[in-house]
Formats: structure tokens, sequence, C-alpha cells
């Protein structure tokens, strides 16, 4: 999907469905300066539901590929409307989507009433939706409420320049989604605080303090609340790339579509405590933790996409691969988890989290109605990573068996024994998350039989075969997940079966602001230093090596070592030298190296995803390929377009 970029805001009515009636109405009433973090209470009734089918409904549906996509939109937008409309009807406000769930506010003097009253209207409206015809196939949809009455904790965190979120949470919140899972498929739950207040309520006990309420008294819908307009300033509330598409007017936000995810679910812990025995404590700590998720999803390319109630805690969903296209997805999801729990380590916080991630194919787009929306992931994809979630002690980070073959090369995984979740019959396979690997994995020949694309391996191969007479380069690009690496693999097997040295290296998104960060694993390749040496070996290598390939140059062998961050003994000579001069001579030295040793022997240099690099790795390559020497071939992929910085060496 390709969101339309731009500079404008959204205006206020194209934001008003996005955004939850008690934020726009806080925001309205704190004027133009409000700050950025903030947090208010609010009193009244939340109702939590949970629909069960739809996700049996997206897995069936994905095999219709876009069509597939338009049939559950449409369904799931037929029953957000007539479920929110009843809710509205009884002063509901839409407060969180959690995928297939809502999470819902009642306030004013009658809230309970209102809240169960609705309750058991939409439950008598579940009739219509018991079953529904898609694709040719009936599914069957059950729907749980729960409600619980008292004081919730919402908050503004975030960052002021950037993505700001809004969340709901506190010990009523935790209740709300409590009494909801003890709740019969078909039935309403409430707590003891709202059968008290109903009065002639017929209730039946489900223990632990929830009773499910078969009837209840009539009551009168309130009031329809005043219109309060948002403010265009509100946009921060929503993932940037989904903003920019409602500021550009496009006729569809986000496609709805079945697509490739990595779902990523933080189970945050002791914010609920912390609201209890310090509210401004928890405002700020809360505050810290999600500016950093935020900050990370922004590095490695995902979107904090939504927060959700848990009877546990507090739920933040990051989203790779939705609502835009992300290469590397997986990797990118573990990066980022390891990242976030790097900062807890080192922060001085109470918070604790548990993470949970799964890779595959999910329904992604806009659900509700048209006075409220969102958008949204629904599939066994996002249910899997919330299981995972839970499944994983406080601290680990859990991974599920489809995101682990593209993460083992990359990354320390432990097998976990076979786990028993919720939503599946049978235990599913999962792993631990320990680390990253220092090391990028060499070009290995993949799985299966290479099919099609003869074209594109004919034309590289016959580039190959010309590279002695004089270095040769090619350009090759194409969209995530079009099978750029795949290709580049195929032609670096057959090279080194021929005996040329194959050289690999790639750029990742969060190293898109380190400086040479393309070069460290091929320049170690080049000189034989492996990353189990110890430092001072491996510059002792380096040295060595630089001067037998090029004895001139290795009085500049501590610039290459800055390259991979290996000690170095000083060189006066190297000293005064500007930054510019440092460069000129590292970018001159590199060039003589390679020259060397495609001299030595034909030399294959695979650059993948240089559309992530860093502008010093992409001139330093702009170099490399403007006076490719004899024996060397270069090639470069990326997922469009040329870097500007070698986009005037024309390829081969």
């Amino acid at each position: 999907m390709n969101l339309m970029p731009t500079a404008a805001a959204p205006t206020a009515s194209a934001l008003q469905a996005y955004l939850p009636r008690p934020l726009i109405a806080r925001c309205a009433l704190a004027g133009a300066g409000a700050s950025a973090v903030w947090s208010e209470w609010l009193a009244g009734s939340l109702m939590h539901c949970d629909i069960s089918g739809f996700t049996a409904m997206s897995e069936r549906l994905a095999r219709r590929g876009n069509e597939g996509g338009e049939l559950m939109a449409g369904i799931l937008n037929r029953f957000f409307e007539r479920m929110l409309g009843i809710a509205g009807e009884w002063g509901g406000l839409q407060m969180k989507f959690g995928g297939d769930a809502m999470l819902l506010y009642f306030g004013g003097d009658a809230h309970t009433q209102h809240a169960v009253a609705a309750a058991l209207r939409m439950q008598r409206a579940m009739a219509a939706f018991a079953t529904v015809e898609a694709g040719g196939e009936r599914h069957a949809l059950r729907m749980r409420i729960g409600v619980h009455s008292g004081r919730f904790f919402t908050a503004s965190v975030g960052d002021p320049s950037g993505q700001l979120h809004y969340v709901i949470s506190g010990r009523d919140v935790n209740w709300a989604a409590a009494v909801e899972a003890r709740a019969p498929a078909g039935g309403v739950a409430v707590t003891d605080e709202v059968r008290q207040s109903l009065g002639g309520a017929r209730c039946v006990p489900l223990g632990e303090g929830c009773w499910r309420v078969v009837r209840a008294p009539d009551a009168e819908p309130p009031d329809p609340l005043p219109v309060v307009v948002a403010s265009p300033r509100l946009a921060a509330y929503l993932m940037p790339p989904f903003a920019r598409a409602i500021a550009a007017g496009a006729a569809h936000h986000a496609p709805a579509e079945h697509r490739l995810i990595t779902a990523v679910f933080i189970n945050v812990l002791g914010v609920s405590e912390l609201i209890e025995h310090d509210a401004d404590t928890a405002l700020e700590e809360l505050d810290g933790y999600v500016r950093r998720v935020i900050a990370e999803a922004d590095v490695h390319g995902g979107y904090l996409a939504a927060s959700d109630a848990s009877d546990d805690g507090d739920k933040l969903i990051v989203l790779f691969g939705a609502p835009v296209a992300a290469e590397q997805a997986e990797l990118n999801a573990l990066r980022f988890a390891l990242a976030v729990n790097g900062a807890m380590v080192q922060a001085a916080s109470s918070l604790r989290h548990r993470i949970g991630i799964a890779t595959g194919y999910a329904f992604a787009g806009e659900i509700g109605s048209p006075s409220r929306r969102e958008y949204t992931v629904i599939g066994d994809t996002v249910n899997l990573s919330a299981r995972l979630m839970a499944a994983a002690p406080v601290g680990a980070v859990y991974l599920d068996a489809a995101t682990a073959p593209r993460a083992i090369e990359r990354f320390r995984l432990r097998a976990l024994p076979a786990l028993s979740v919720k939503g599946k019959q049978d235990a599913v396979r999962a792993f631990a998350l320990e680390g990253e690997r220092d090391e990028v994995p060499p070009v290995a020949a993949a799985e299966g039989v290479f099919v099609g694309r003869e074209t594109e391996l004919s034309a590289l191969r016959g580039l190959c075969a010309t590279a002695a007479a004089r270095g040769r380069w090619a350009f090759v690009s194409g969209a995530a997940g079009i099978g750029k690496s795949r290709l580049l693999a195929e032609v670096a097997v057959a090279q080194r079966s021929a005996g040329w040295m194959t050289v690999r290296g790639a750029a990742v998104a969060h190293r898109s602001r380190t400086v040479f960060a393309l070069w460290p694993e091929p320049l170690r390749a080049l000189f034989g230093i492996e990353h189990a040496m110890d430092p001072q070996a491996a510059w002792e290598r380096l040295r060595e090596e630089l001067a037998r390939l090029v004895l001139d140059r290795a009085v500049f062998a501590p610039l290459v070592a800055d390259v991979l961050s290996l000690p170095s003994e000083p060189e006066p000579m190297l000293a005064f030298l500007e930054a510019r001069q440092r460069r000129e001579l590292l970018v001159a030295t590199l060039r003589a190296v390679l020259q060397r040793k495609a001299a030595e022997r034909r030399l294959l240099l695979v650059l993948e995803d240089v559309h992530l690099a860093d502008t010093a790795s992409l001139e330093l390559l702009g170099e490399i390929i403007r006076h490719a020497p004899r024996g060397l071939v270069v090639l470069v992929s990326a997922r469009d377009r040329l870097p500007a910085a070698i986009d005037t060496a024309s390829p081969i």
C-alpha cells in the first residue's frame, strides 16, 4: 500500500471519527496552549466487548486475496456500525478498538444503567450476526461483554514533536477486562459495583465478585451529547503515515487487505499499582516508557498502532509491515524488542514488561462506523503474538516459529518447550530472543529450487563473466518481499562455486545514522577478521593484512580500525588531519585494498538494502563503483530508486 505523503495537517472534520470523544473534549477545553503530556480521571462505567469468530473468518478470507480483504471489511464495518450505534444511543463512547474487541465509556449520573441497557441490547442484536456468509462460507460470531464502574486514569503521553498516544489505565480498567473474560458467550457480566447500582436486576453469580445479568430494569436513554470538534493538532495521536493519508484527502486512507505483518505485543506491568500510589509519578514513568517505544519503533521502521485494556497491566501493539510495507520486518521487530528491553534495564523505572512477536498474514484496514473508526489488524498472527506475550516471563521476548527462520542467522534464539496457548488446539513452537549476533551472515544457498527471474539471473551472471576485462556493477530494485535477496544469493552461490570470493553487507534501518555502518561486515571479510577474535588480535590482523595488500598504505590502518570499532595504535601523521582529509584517505585505502584483492582472486561484493544506508557509506560505495578495478563485481540492491549519493555512477 502506498500512503500519500504531505506536509499538510488533517482537517478537524477528517480527524473527528478517528479519536475518542474524551480526548477531543479534553484538548478542546485546554485550548491551543495545552501540554502534550497530561492526565485526567474519568468516572463512570467501562464496557469491554470481545467478539469471537472474526479471526477464523480472516484466515479463511485471506485465501481470496484482495476480494477477501474487501469482504472482511464489509462485514466488520456492518457489525461495528450496528453495535456502536446501539452503544451510542445509550451514551457509550468508543475508547479503544483492540482488533475485533471494543472498549466503551459511559458517563453521567446513570452510567451503570445505561451501560447495562446497551450491553443487553447489543447482545440481542447479535442474532443478526450469529452466522454471516462471506466468500461462499458461513461463519459463526459470538460476543462476550463485561461492565465495571469506577474511576479510570486517562493520559496523553509520547513525543510532543512527533507521535502522541492516548491511554486509559488503572485497576478499574483491568477489572473491566477481567469481568469480560468471565462472561459466557452471548452473555453480559458485571461486577458487584454495577450489580448493586442496578436495583431490581436479575443476576446469576459467576464467582469472584462477578455476575451475569439476565434481566435489568427499564432505563431511559440519556440526552445526546453536544458536538465537540477535533483540533487539527490532534493528528499527532494517529500513526504518522495514516495521518498523512487523511491529510492528503486520500479516498482510501488504508485499503482493507490481508498483508504480511510482524505484530509485537507488549504487556506493560506496574502502571496500575503506580497510579494508586502516585498518579503524577505514574504519568511521568508511563510517558517515558511510551516515548521510548515510539522512538525505537520509528528507528526500526515500525509504528505504535494501539494500546488496549488488559486484566493484567496494559498492552501496547506495535506493527511492522502495516500500514506501510517494510523490508526485513521480522528482523527490525526483533531489534526493536531488544532496544526496548535494553532501555528498560538502563532506566530507573518501576515498570516492567514482557513481549510477544508473531509474523504472518492478517487483515489490516479501517474498521468501525462512519462516526468512529480506527486502523487495526485482525488474524491468527495478531492473536498468537498476544498469547506469546502472555506466556513470556517478565523481561522476556517470545517469538513464533514463523519469525524464527528469518531471525536465526542474525539473532541468538533459544528453542522453548512447546507452549499450550489459548485459542490453539495444538501446542505451538516458540523461541526466546536472547540477543543479536555481531556478524552479518555470508551469502548462502537458499532452500528450495529457484524458479523464475531467468532474465535477471542470466544478466547478472553475464556481468560476472566479463569482469576479467573491467570492473562491473549492477543495481537491483524492487518492492519489499519481491525476491531481491534470493536473486543475489543465487548469483553469489554460483560465483563462489566458480572460485570467486563473495563478500556481503546489508544496511539496516536502526543504523541509518551511523557513519559507514554498511561497511564493517564486508571489511571484516576482506581482512579475514572473525568476530570471535580478541579486539587486540583483530587489530593486529588488520594491520598485517593491510601491509601485505598495499604496503604504502599500512600507515592508514587506524582509519580502517575506526570503521570496525577496533582499538588501534596512534599514528602521529593522522593526528592533525581534518575529518574531510581522513575520509579521503580512508576511501583511497579501501579502493586500493579492493583492487589488490580482486587481482588475487575474482571478487563479488553484494550490498543489500542500500536505501537504508548512511550518507558516508553511500559515498564510499559510489567511489568504489565509479573506479571498480578489473576482477571486481558489485551488486547493489534497494527498494526503489538508486540513492542520490551514487546515482552519478551509471550501472554497466
